[in-house]
């Protein structure tokens, strides 16, 4: 069977991470739902992850470095050094391209406090446009560490900021829209990666000053539904989601009936999943007010299953393993 693009459907990824070998030192080693493995320094906690940017032809410096930062935040750590390799599309690049790239990296690493120690770059006939993967290390205290996989049955599910910023983001900046938007308007969701960001470390370290959440996810492709799904079978549980309570900016959801696609899946770094202890969760609401923090489920046994209330409706929360911005661009 052919696969589409987008991440491996959940069985086979499961099935295909059973086969590495790990040795006594790993914490948390390789699983779907879960985006940073942990391993064990002696004193500390080493938190490694890696991603690619293949969305975005502009501002990929900033996404590689956005991006990466948000996996290691989402386990307490605080990220301290990458690797980057980039891709350059063959017949497409010049020096003032590579050097524009370099510099979008080397400013936004510098800006998060991230050290650049290595990498490779070339120019390749296997893409069209240009990729980056990187590497990202960070480091946490043993008692600090948040596991992607501890989210239990009780617990509340939040939500910060808005579902979709990314994916508002990159369509804004890669298809024209002027038709259906003022002008002031599409400039305004092509910043929303700067403004509301898309960035989470600071979420996560107000989240941190006042509780110990269970678990923390970062949304990416497939959108905030594909990540709760991610987080619950990460963490072996069922969720039951509030619909009416998960929040999109007016002009993602103009965006959606425009386009003709489903908000739920579509890519959301920016937002932030968190589970936390009931007693947890009003200082959390109260404390980060800033980043817009709201009750979007509640953590359920896994026989349950993953489903979504609007009203008295409830059914499945859908599955999203291509994001819908692949049927855009």
């Amino acid at each position: 069977m052919n696969l589409k693009p987008g991440k491996l459907p959940q069985d086979l990824l499961g099935k295909l991470l059973k086969k590495f070998y790990l040795s006594d030192s790993v914490v948390l080693g390789p699983g779907v739902g879960i985006d940073s493995a942990v391993i064990d320094l002696g004193e500390r906690y080493l938190v490694v992850s890696s991603d690619p940017i293949t969305f975005v032809t502009s501002d990929v410096g900033f996404y590689t470095i956005a991006v990466n930062i948000n996996d290691v935040a989402v386990t307490g750590a605080i990220p301290e050094f990458m690797t980057v390799t980039i891709l350059l599309p063959e017949g497409k690049t010049d020096d003032d391209l590579v050097e524009k790239i370099y510099d979008d990296i080397a400013r936004n690493a510098e800006e998060f406090k991230i050290s650049i120690v290595g990498g490779h770059t070339e120019v390749t006939s296997g893409v069209d446009h240009v990729i980056t993967s990187s590497a990202i290390f960070g480091f946490v205290e043993k008692d600090r560490l948040v596991r992607q996989d501890g989210a239990e049955p009780g617990d509340i599910l939040i939500m910060t900021k808005l579902a979709g910023i990314e994916g508002t983001s990159i369509i804004a900046r890669e298809i024209e829209l002027s038709q259906y938007f003022e002008p002031h308007e599409i400039e305004e969701m092509k910043i929303f990666y700067r403004n509301p960001g898309i960035v989470v470390l600071d979420d996560v370290k107000c989240i941190m000053e006042v509780s110990k959440p269970t678990a923390m996810h970062d949304p990416t492709e497939g959108g905030i539904a594909q990540a709760i799904h991610e987080l619950a079978q990460a963490s072996r549980v069922g969720m039951e989601i509030y619909g009416d309570e998960i929040q999109f900016h007016p002009h993602t959801l103009k965006l959606s009936q425009i386009l003709n696609f489903n908000p739920l899946g579509l890519i959301s770094s920016g937002a932030l999943l968190v589970t936390l202890k009931p007693e947890d969760t009003e200082k959390v609401l109260n404390h980060c007010k800033k980043f817009q923090p709201r009750i979007i489920g509640e953590v359920k046994p896994r026989e349950f299953g993953v489903k979504i209330r609007y009203g008295k409706e409830l059914q499945d929360l859908p599955e999203f393993p291509q994001d819908e911005i692949t049927g855009i661009l």
